[in-house]
Order: C-alpha cells, then sequence, then structure tokens
C-alpha cells in the first residue's frame, strides 16, 4: 500500500475502521488462467438443463434464468453467479421436499 494511502488513513483516524485489499495486477498467468472449479461437477447423461443431455450449457454462472410451472403457468425469476446447474439443483431439492423456504417449494403446496 502506498505511503499516501496510509498517511490518509492515519489521518482520518480510518486504520482500524477501513480494510485495504491489495489487488496484484494482472500478469500473463492469471490472464491465461481460470479457476474452474465447478466444471463437470453435476454434469449427467439426463441433465435437466443441458439440451438433449449434452454437457455444457449447465456449467454456465452469472446467469438469469426464467423457470415456468407446468401445472398453472406461474413464472419464477432467479439469478445466480454460481454454475446453473448447482442453482437448478437446489430448486428441485426444494421442490421435492416442498420446502417452504423456498420460492418453488413453497408454491408446490
Amino acid at each position: 500500500m502506498s505511503k499516501k494511502v496510509r498517511a490518509s488513513l492515519r489521518k482520518g483516524d480510518l486504520e482500524d475502521h477501513v480494510r485495504v485489499v491489495d489487488i496484484p495486477p494482472a500478469n500473463l498467468k492469471t490472464k491465461l488462467v481460470r479457476n474452474r472449479l465447478y466444471d463437470r461437477l453435476f454434469v449427467t447423461p439426463n441433465c435437466v438443463i443441458c439440451p438433449f443431455g449434452k454437457d455444457g450449457d449447465c456449467m454456465v454462472s452469472g446467469v438469469v434464468y426464467l423457470i415456468t410451472c407446468q401445472s398453472c403457468g406461474d413464472q419464477y425469476i432467479g439469478e445466480t453467479g454460481r454454475p446453473l446447474c448447482i442453482r437448478i439443483k437446489e430448486h428441485l431439492d426444494g421442490m421435492a421436499r416442498s420446502t417452504m423456504t423456498t420460492a418453488l417449494g413453497g408454491h408446490r403446496r
């Protein structure tokens, strides 16, 4: 952290109240390598997300999705920063258990 930033924090008596995070500049390695923790985690031959059971589409993250109830036509719009397959699996689990704390579980009752 630069001396000017430290001095400003000290002058404003903010050293104990402000957390400064130093993010190193991007280098070639960080530009070429991605963290792919969730790749192929929940891919199954009968995936409810991937078209025709092909893998790949369900691993996208940072999406807005729409779920339509086949019984009444009600729609739920969701957003997730995690892989879509993980979030949809949570919705399906909530429906199976009719969990009132989830939107789809509460709708099923």
